[in-house]
Parts: structure tokens; C-alpha cells; sequence
């Protein structure tokens, strides 16, 4: 009777075994297999970023080699015709770019830094009156602020690096704003190209500028000799279209 009990436990034990060793194995394929799937799809996200990454490289050597053999030809035709009306036509075209944004410009202006007002914890404005949304940069903020350099002559403007023209977009977006729907946080860097010394005085002399100053919100301003403009980018600009679009935002005084 004891063998029969012993050999009852052996076989209960061995089945528990099989058992345990059963769900050991198949745990161990399903995670064998999981990091193998893994593995594989690893291999093809590299494989797929690198295969755009080299169509970005070749589209933008294409780019730039088409953009090349434009100028050369409109140099050419320049020099090729020495009839006055072309060159008074090519002169115009050249302004027409420069107005639409479609080259960098470089010159003489200032740079507006504009920033939140530093007082924005709930502890701190638990005794302050103004509304804490008073106390950050709106849209309205950076389009005041276009117009006022516009209405001081300036020639070229850009934010953070986004050069305005006619149809630029500035659409507040939360704390965020959308220019050329491209989302930017503060600080908000604004270039004009222009009389530094006039650019500077209608500014500070502007009502956007006491606004800001009166909520705290941070204004810096620089003047410099030199400041570089980048040319406007955006895929639905039609290059055909240059004489209708115009820098910035038209001056309703004119």
C-alpha cells in the first residue's frame, strides 16, 4: 500500500511537471517571437528613415541645382539683351522679389524680443489685480507689433525666423502661436529691416509697446547694422503670383 501511495505522489508530481514545463516553453516562444516581431519591424522603421532620408537629401540637391540653373539663366538673358526696357523689366522683377519674400535679405534695422511677464505663478498673483492671461504674449501682441515697424518703413520683417508677407498667418494656438503654421512658443523674436533709429522711436512710442510695458510683459530691443532675413518658405506660395504678394500687412494710412 505505501509503493502504491509513493508511486501515486511520483506520477501527480511528473504531471505537474509536464505541466509547468509545458507553459515554460510556450511563455518563452511568445516571447521570443514578440521580440522577433520587434526586432523586424525595428529593422524596417530604420531601413524606411533612411530611405527618406536619402530622398530629402536628393530632392533638395535637386532643388538647389534647378534653383541655380534659374539664376544663371536669368543672368544670361541679362547679359545677352542690352535693351533698356529688359533691364528696367529685370529691375522690377528683383524688386518684385524682394517684396514677396522669395530671396534672404540682409541690412540695417532692429530685434524686438517679446517674452511672458515673469509674474505668472498663482502664488504670486494671489494680491496682483491683472488677469493672469494678460500677463503672456498674444497674437494680437506680435500683429500690433507688425504693423507699427510696417508703419515705420520697415522693408523686411520676420518672426522667429518665419519672414511675413501678405498671406503670413499669426493664429494664437493655446500658449503657443501658429506663424506660417508653424507652432512657436515664447520668446518671440522679431526682425525689420529698416532705419534702425526709426524702426526704435516709433515703437517705443507706440500703443502696443505701453500695453505690454503697463502687464509686465518683457520687451528688448536692439538696434543693428546688420540683420540677415531669410526668404520666405512655404509650399503654397506660387511663384507666379509675385506681384500680388507685398510685404506684411498693408498700412491702412495709405
Amino acid at each position: 500500500m505505501g509503493k502504491f501511495i509513493k508511486i501515486a505522489i511520483l506520477s501527480v508530481f511528473l504531471f505537474c511537471l509536464g505541466i509547468a514545463t509545458s507553459l515554460q516553453i510556450k511563455s518563452t516562444i511568445a516571447v521570443n517571437s514578440a521580440k522577433a516581431q520587434a526586432v523586424i519591424k525595428l529593422e524596417q522603421l530604420k531601413i524606411n528613415y533612411e530611405n527618406e532620408k536619402k530622398l530629402r537629401a536628393r530632392l533638395e540637391q535637386e532643388n538647389k541645382m534647378l534653383e541655380d540653373q534659374k539664376l544663371q539663366y536669368m543672368k544670361k538673358v541679362a547679359d545677352l539683351k542690352d535693351d533698356d526696357e529688359i533691364k528696367k523689366q529685370m529691375a522690377y522683377l528683383e524688386q518684385l522679389k524682394f517684396k514677396a519674400g522669395v530671396s534672404d535679405v540682409k541690412g540695417p534695422g532692429i530685434t524686438i524680443t517679446l517674452d511672458d511677464a515673469e509674474l505668472k505663478s498663482p502664488e504670486l498673483l494671489s494680491n496682483y489685480t491683472i488677469d493672469p492671461n494678460e500677463l503672456i504674449i498674444h497674437d494680437t501682441y506680435i500683429l500690433d507689433t507688425l504693423n507699427e515697424l510696417k508703419k515705420a518703413g520697415a522693408q523686411a520683417i520676420s518672426v522667429n525666423n518665419e519672414r511675413i508677407v501678405s498671406i503670413s498667418e499669426v493664429i494664437c494656438a493655446g500658449t503657443t502661436i501658429l506663424i506660417n503654421k508653424k507652432r512657436f512658443a515664447v520668446p518671440y523674436e522679431i526682425k525689420a529691416i529698416g532705419d534702425p533709429d526709426t524702426l526704435d522711436s516709433v515703437y517705443r512710442n507706440s500703443q502696443v509697446f505701453a500695453v505690454m510695458l503697463s502687464r509686465g510683459i518683457r520687451v528688448d530691443i536692439k538696434k543693428s547694422r546688420e540683420i540677415v532675413i531669410p526668404k520666405f518658405n512655404d509650399a503654397r506660395y506660387n511663384l507666379n503670383k509675385l506681384s500680388e504678394v507685398l510685404e506684411v500687412i498693408k498700412n491702412e494710412t495709405e
